[in-house]
């Protein structure tokens, strides 16, 4: 019954590691994709950097977003990327784009860090809170409401009270 509501689709995995620049086909965008796929795994590090190069003067100058975006994944995937190395082997505009990328990136992770932070706060608050109503032999369902503790873990800060 369910059949002619489910879409069928079929998958083609196909390795690029083996194309040569050569046979790379498409325009700047997809060809600079596709470069990208070819060489994310690339373990020498040198060499991923030489590609991430060749792929920005590969793409037009009015294609700096595309180039983020690209960066963005790279910098995502794989973490031991030196940017130092990178940025010497990029024109002026290239630096710009790589270190301004960079630094969004940094900033996100900065503010998704603080916003952890934040978030492990109020959680020691409100246990630090159902502590000292503890101590004061309020009922476990009022201390639950008054700090928003799920009834399991007052319970649970009760028997380590105890």
């Amino acid at each position: 019954m369910w059949g002619r509501f489910i879409p069928y689709f079929e998958f083609i995995v196909y390795d690029f590691s083996l194309e040569s620049d050569a046979e790379i086909f498409g325009d700047e965008k997809l060809q600079a994709y596709l470069h990208m796929i070819k060489t994310i795994r690339e373990p020498n590090m040198d060499e991923l950097i030489k590609n991430v190069a060749h792929i920005w003067y590969m793409l037009e100058l009015d294609t700096t977003e595309y180039f983020k975006t690209l960066l963005i994944y790279l910098l995502n995937e794989r973490k031991n990327i030196s940017l130092e190395g990178l940025v010497k082997h990029l024109n002026a505009e290239g630096r710009e784009v790589a270190m301004s990328t960079a630094e969004q990136l940094w900033m996100e992770g900065r503010e998704e860090g603080r916003e952890k932070g934040r978030v492990e706060g109020r959680e020691e608050a409100a246990h630090h809170t159902a502590k000292r109503l503890l101590a004061l032999n309020m009922d476990i369902e009022k201390i639950a409401l008054a700090t928003a503790l799920p009834i399991e873990d007052v319970k649970r800060i009760a028997s380590e009270i105890k």
